[in-house]
């Protein structure tokens, strides 16, 4: 094999590792399912405050992971690729725990900063452990400038049943948006 043949090979293998990756990274579906159900989340703030959030999210966190399973699975069967995903489920265990550790302790606490900038701390870092997993710096990007809002609302002299709502509102409207670009990049 010539010089010239092995590098046209070895191209042709990573544009096919490439593929094989974004195929296995189908990302528009988990961001658009758990930003829609953050979304649904903050009337249940407006009306009963912030802790009707953990029994919403007992409820919800499972029934989002089912359906993103269940989404992979048939992804599966129809690409004929699967790839490892008890590591995703592994961050989406630790950012459930995390996040509700951190919302009910704080609030149980007394400490309501914690209360409510736990858990999108949590999420964010959860996020940036998903772009690790995905090699996706556009998720870890997302995290962070999410984790910068939320710490500068925190701050802010807003008050803090606000800052709720105004952080769980944006991070459900950008992980929505997130995932419809990928779903409209993708196809």
């Amino acid at each position: 094999m010539q010089p010239q043949e092995a590098a046209q090979a070895f191209d042709e293998l990573q544009a096919l590792r490439a593929e094989t990756r974004t195929r296995l990274r189908d990302l528009w579906f988990p961001l658009a399912v758990f930003g829609t159900l953050m979304l649904a989340s903050v009337p249940l703030i407006v009306t009963f405050g912030r802790p009707s959030l953990a029994p919403y999210w007992i409820i919800a966190a499972p029934l989002g992971a089912m359906a993103v399973s269940h989404y992979y699975r048939r992804q599966a069967m129809r690409v004929g690729l699967e790839g490892p995903y008890a590591p995703y489920a592994a961050v989406g265990i630790g950012i459930f725990v995390g996040s509700m550790l951190t919302g009910s302790l704080g609030g149980a606490l007394g400490a309501e900063v914690v209360a409510v900038a736990g858990p999108p701390l949590v999420i964010s870092a959860g996020l940036v452990a998903f772009g690790w997993l995905d090699r996706s710096v556009g998720e870890a990007v997302l995290a962070v400038a999410l984790a910068i809002f939320t710490l500068s609302l925190v701050v802010s002299a807003i008050e803090l049943e606000r800052v709720s709502i105004l952080v769980t509102l944006t991070y459900g409207a950008m992980w929505l948006g997130a995932g419809l670009f990928y779903r409209r990049r993708q196809h």
